[in-house]
């Protein structure tokens, strides 16, 4: 391990902004990350206080979010860490297949995500709709924590989004739904949704 992920998303998104503190690094893949810049004054836990914008790795997949079901409940209590990563057993694509699996105990577990998405494109499979609505949940939830931390970067320049996860990037309209979430739960700055190759490298480097 060189660095962190999400840290890394961040640094990476530099090279896509003239703005390199008004940037957030997202991960939507196996798991689920947000970084950022925030004023050093408002870390409290530092000390001494540290001046100026401060990369901070939010480890935003442990948020427990409002307004989760008893499916969630269940997968929770189930898992080897229950009352922890609510966020992240909710939206990644190692938990949905298993969010899924609780909805349909009487169906063979699914083996990934990449079943997840095969469920969900096959008109002809009667849970096809339930997949595609765990895919669509997923992609809101991410959209109103991006939104949650865009509030903090004030003014009308652009926000930049550094997204890296296969969920994110190869799940149909998935990106699009969060843009178009993000739109609607974040009218203020526009956020820009942009992708990098090998981006966690380029950070690394960076």
């Amino acid at each position: 391990v060189v660095l962190n992920d999400t840290v890394a998303s961040l640094l990476a998104a530099a090279g896509h902004t003239p703005q390199p503190a008004r940037t957030l690094g997202l991960i939507v893949g196996t798991g689920h990350n947000l970084a950022s810049y925030f004023d050093g004054a408002h870390v409290t836990k530092l000390s001494p206080r540290w001046s100026g914008p401060l990369a901070v790795n939010l480890e935003s997949g442990n948020y427990h979010p409002p307004h989760l079901t008893t499916l969630d409940d269940a997968l929770d209590s189930a898992s080897g860490d229950a009352g922890r990563q609510r966020l992240e057993k909710a939206v990644s694509g190692y938990y949905l297949p298993q969010l899924f699996s609780h909805a349909r105990p009487t169906r063979p577990p699914l083996a990934d995500g990449r079943a997840l998405l095969a469920v969900a494109g096959d008109a002809a499979d009667p849970d096809a709709p339930l997949a595609q609505a765990l895919l669509d949940r997923s992609a809101d939830l991410v959209a109103a924590a991006l939104a949650g931390v865009a509030r903090f970067h004030e003014g009308a320049d652009p926000i930049t989004v550094l997204a890296e996860g296969g969920l994110f990037h190869s799940t149909p309209r998935y990106a699009a739904r969060v843009a178009e979430r993000l739109a609607t739960l974040h009218p203020g700055a526009p956020v820009v949704l942009a992708r990098a190759a090998d981006a966690n490298l380029v950070g690394a480097a960076v």
